[in-house]
């Protein structure tokens, strides 16, 4: 008899539970006052939401009016946070996320916003308080090439398709470059080619003759740059090295040249002046003799 009037009860409550669920909220209290409600169709949504025991809403989750899409809500006063249809927000400033950009704001109030294909790139970028880009990276338009990129200022630093720039974004047809000066304690420069040729036996070395007849109709060395051309095309480090270092070699060459002239110019002039010696000896002794003939014919 017990048995059957736990049954009956148990039953009653069953039902009285659905009828309770279908018409009103399911309100669950913890030992900690907060409660935990079932949201039925009443209200257009088939949901459970967590508030306090304030009665404020801290938390949900559940299909939205359409019964469709499936929401996550969490919320603390202005800062709320949401997963709603395949977005998701977090308001109070700190981040949003849906089709266009995601914001994430720091204590320190600067900005990481993930950029969408939504104006054709899909990168990461880092901003401060006054929406001044400090730092990108990501895919560029093409979604092929990945760059990297730092900027304060005028001073910017680039990684684009395999190149890096230092205070430029225009690399050109260069690995690396540099708007600036360059500080370094030493460079090395993988050059191609050297000018040792110029000592080389068959080299024709041209005439100082020549050299002077080229400056005066060009203005400068021949097989150098003129100062228009390095001011509008620059030139190459290893290669201008290498220019230079045949001209010093040519005056080497010059040098080694005059050199051995002058010490044949120098044997000369000691080989007349023993000439010259010889000739005033010689001429001293005529005197003399003449001289002596002189008193013989006196005599």
């Amino acid at each position: 008899m017990k048995k059957r009037f736990l049954l009956i009860t148990l039953i009653g409550l069953s039902f009285g539970i659905k009828a309770q669920v279908f018409n009103e909220p399911l309100h669950i209290k913890s030992n900690s006052d907060a409660i935990a409600t079932f949201q039925t169709l009443d209200d257009k949504w088939l949901y459970t939401q967590w508030k306090n025991k304030s009665g404020q809403r801290k938390a949900y989750m559940g299909f939205d009016s359409t019964l469709t899409n499936f929401i996550l809500g969490l919320e603390n006063g202005a800062n709320k946070f949401s997963l709603n249809n395949g977005s998701m927000h977090l308001n109070n400033g700190s981040m949003y996320l849906n089709t266009g950009t995601l914001n994430i704001k720091s204590n320190s109030d600067a900005i990481a916003t993930f950029q969408t294909l939504d104006d054709k790139w899909l990168y990461t970028q880092w901003k401060n308080k006054s929406g001044q880009r400090k730092a990108y990276m990501g895919f560029d338009s093409t979604l092929t090439n990945f760059i990297l990129g730092l900027e304060n200022g005028a001073n910017k630093f680039l990684f684009p398709n395999g190149t890096v720039g230092i205070g430029t974004t225009n690399t050109g047809s260069h690995k690396l470059a540099v708007e600036g000066s360059i500080g370094a304690r030493e460079i090395k420069v993988e050059a191609n080619g050297w000018s040792d040729f110029v000592f080389s036996n068959d080299y024709r070395l041209p005439t100082l003759t020549e050299v002077e007849n080229h400056i005066k109709e060009k203005g400068h060395l021949k097989g150098i740059p003129s100062a228009e051309e390095v001011e509008e095309n620059g030139f190459f480090l290893g290669e201008m090295d290498s220019k230079l270092l045949q001209k010093i070699e040519e005056l080497t060459l010059y040098t080694i040249q005059q050199q051995k002239e002058i010490i044949e110019q120098k044997q000369e002039a000691n080989k007349q002046a023993e000439e010259i010696k010889s000739l005033k000896a010689m001429n001293s002794k005529l005197i003399a003799l003449q001289k002596r003939l002189e008193k013989l014919e006196k005599k």
